[in-house]
């Protein structure tokens, strides 16, 4: 699996169009006045949009590689009707023209949400999104969350600092890392002292997030910069301890943040002597130069490169201990979490373009892929790859040598998902669970629309809940690449109870106070340790046996394998 198809997987592209303005709407904030659309929705629900509202100052110039400032008051009333730019990314061939958008690191923006007229007695609670893309591409354009505001909760999408521009990181002063991340802890400063213009509740915030935006979710969980700011947290495949959520200094898994900067400031030409002067000097440089060439990095290691970085044993960074540490160790917000993934998350890990199924040879070779691709600057690993596909082999074929090639197919597609997800997944609910009283709910994706645009082998994927966490069968113009063309009614209701149960947690920390449609969802407890399946029917299902070798027995040395 390539780079590019990695970043086609991680991006869940999502959109629904902005229905016709019935009339604006405005409100007024500590930082000036907002005019936004207020729009019928579904023919029977009115919701406020307020877009491109900044939340910082433009990250630009000496700000570059900078914690965010909180942005500067303006006067009058600002037009907040049309989104704006995203942050510098690399061009996506895949997105649609009409939802194309314009580049620009003066992005960080967000997008609010609201119900035109508040029902409820109090303000309203308030869920803050985080998109996904590897922390490559994406943008808070693509999703318009305003049948999520339907149901009674404001909803604030943010975009965020990606690339080298959001997680560049020197392992010094001079440049700390982890901009993305900061980003979103100042969006969240914004919703706590400006969310009760909108009718929110300050004292009720929910973060949630999908794949890299899961991943950033799991990771403010840890971060003590971010304690006090949420008080519930959704994470829809990505945690902490997932293979591409950190990237770690003075460690043997991968090369140091501090090794990127200096690949990439070589190539701009950049004097690498000094940190601080190296810093400088990318200030200087062209976003869309920077950009090209770090994609390239990327495509040349086959890897994502610039992410979160676990500065360790530096206090006054936003991650000085690695998540395991912070897991074991106690070290992490105590709220209420919601987390799952799909049943067959990394499907793509096959390439079966025939149907037929793999041979055991092409299963072998396949396996040998996915562990380069996700291992490949573990030298421990690589270097021993015939083991470690052996060890593979014998846990997942304890029959030795098969020989059905279907069978091999939906055996190496279950691998791939127990690595990238389920494994992580189950690890890192447990150990919040030991420390925590706090419920824990873990779910399982199951729900594959009669009229998806895909193989039928392959199940249902990464990404494929998030037409229905947005409610897309409710719209009509919904592009995202493997959607179906037309929504059915089971459609439809599948999606109202997502958008139900996910809401639900938001406003009261628990997905089903009252039955759903016929769902009691329990909670995860390490002595009935369960999952809801959501399906058609959903229900209650107990926790999967997953080989150990799924799971590193050091987060900080996966070539150490056990099992």
């Amino acid at each position: 699996m390539d780079f590019y198809m990695t970043l086609s997987v991680l991006l869940c592209v999502l959109t629904g169009v902005l229905s016709d303005a019935d009339q604006s709407v405005e409100v007024s904030t500590k930082y000036g006045g907002l005019r936004g659309l207020r729009s019928l929705i579904n023919g029977q629900t009115l919701v406020d949009k307020f877009l491109n509202i900044p939340y910082a100052k433009p990250p630009v110039g000496q700000l570059r590689f900078r914690a965010p400032e909180p942005p500067v008051a303006w006067r009058g009333v600002r037009d907040a009707t049309t989104l704006g730019p995203r942050c510098p990314q690399h061009a996506f061939p895949d997105m649609p023209p009409r939802l194309s958008f314009s580049d620009s690191e003066d992005c960080l923006v967000i997008n609010v949400y609201r119900p035109a007229r508040n029902n409820s007695t109090g303000p309203l609670p308030v869920m803050l999104w985080i998109h996904g893309g590897g922390y490559y591409i994406g943008t808070a354009n693509l999703y318009d969350a305003s049948q999520i505001a339907t149901k009674g909760v404001v909803v604030v999408a943010v975009n965020y600092r990606l690339d080298a521009f959001g997680f560049l990181c020197t392992e010094d002063d001079a440049a700390m890392g982890n901009y993305g991340l900061l980003d979103v802890i100042r969006a969240l400063q914004w919703v706590r002292d400006v969310i009760s213009a909108f009718n929110g509740d300050p004292n009720n915030i929910t973060i949630f997030g999908e794949s890299a935006g899961s991943a950033m979710t799991s990771l403010l969980l840890m971060a003590k910069k971010a304690r006090g700011l949420f008080h519930k947290a959704i994470m829809e495949s990505g945690v902490s301890l997932t293979p591409w959520t950190v990237g770690l200094s003075r460690s043997k898994v991968q090369p140091g943040p501090l090794n990127l900067v200096k690949t990439l400031s070589e190539k701009l030409f950049c004097d690498v002597t000094d940190t601080s002067a190296m810093v400088g000097c990318l200030r200087t440089k062209d976003a869309m130069s920077i950009i090209n060439i770090t994609w390239e990095m990327a495509s040349e290691f086959n890897q994502i490169l610039f992410r979160p970085a676990i500065t360790v044993g530096r206090h006054d960074s936003l991650l000085d201990v690695t998540p395991e540490h912070a897991l074991t160790h106690d070290q992490f917000a105590h709220v209420p979490t919601l987390r799952g993934y799909s049943k067959n998350e990394w499907a793509r890990a096959v390439n079966d373009t025939e149907d037929d199924g793999i041979s055991f040879e092409e299963f072998r070779q396949s396996l040998s892929i996915f562990l380069d691709h996700w291992f490949i600057v573990q030298p421990a690993f690589h270097n021993d790859m015939t083991t470690v596909i052996d060890r593979f082999t014998r846990a997942y074929l304890p029959l030795g040598r098969q020989t059905n090639p279907k069978q091999l197919r939906q055996t190496m597609i279950q691998i791939a998902t127990d690595v990238i997800c389920i494994a992580p997944t189950l690890k890192e609910i447990e150990l919040h669970a030991q420390n925590t009283p706090e419920p824990q709910y873990l779910y399982r994706f199951s729900y594959l629309p009669e009229l998806a645009m895909r193989a039928s082998w392959q199940g249902v994927v990464h990404g494929d809940e998030m037409p229905f966490v947005f409610g897309s069968p409710f719209t009509s113009d919904l592009l995202w690449p493997q959607a179906p063309r037309n929504w059915t009614r089971d459609d439809r209701q599948e999606a109202d109870d997502v958008m139900t149960l996910w809401t639900n947690f938001a406003k009261y920390g628990n997905p089903t106070p009252t039955a759903v449609n016929g769902i009691t969802w329990l909670p995860w407890t390490q002595a009935t340790p369960s999952y809801l399946d959501i399906a058609r029917p959903s229900q209650m299902r107990p926790v999967p046996n997953i080989p150990t070798v799924s799971f590193p027995a050091s987060l900080e040395d996966p070539s150490v394998l056990v099992g």
